[in-house]
């Protein structure tokens, strides 16, 4: 990476305690939990193998797939009592639109210019 440039986020490590979810149903408390639940949701759909970035979108990935996905976030995230179906709606939301500007970066960047993924993202494979 060179000087200046960002690198992607990663899977947060350990566990977080939330405390509060706000009325959009996102975990805003403590203040750096809401930026690990994003980057955290960034990471499912890149890095953990869990989507083929031949599906073309969220609502077609088969319904174990996304509660795998579901779990990954519980183990993480500890919610408040009452919250899981609400928060459970918001990640599957931001899933999919992460889902869909990773496809999109995907195409751009590499499909439209002729590239291979395969350097930065290492579990894409050939087939896909």
């Amino acid at each position: 990476m060179k000087w200046g440039q960002r690198g992607r986020n990663e899977y947060p490590e350990g566990q977080w305690v939330v405390n509060v979810v706000s009325a959009a149903d996102e975990p805003i408390e403590p203040p750096e939990v809401c930026a690990k639940f994003r980057n955290a949701i960034g990471s499912i759909i890149r890095t953990k193998m869990v989507l083929d970035p031949t599906i073309p979108d969220l609502p077609t990935v088969p319904e174990g797939r996304k509660e795998t996905m579901w779990q990954m976030l519980r183990q993480t995230f500890v919610l408040p009592r009452g919250t899981q179906d609400r928060v459970r709606y918001y990640a599957r939301k931001m899933l999919g639109e992460s889902f869909r500007r990773w496809k999109s970066k995907l195409n751009t960047k590499y499909v439209k210019k002729g590239r291979t993924p395969f350097a930065d993202y290492g579990e894409i494979t050939q087939a896909q």
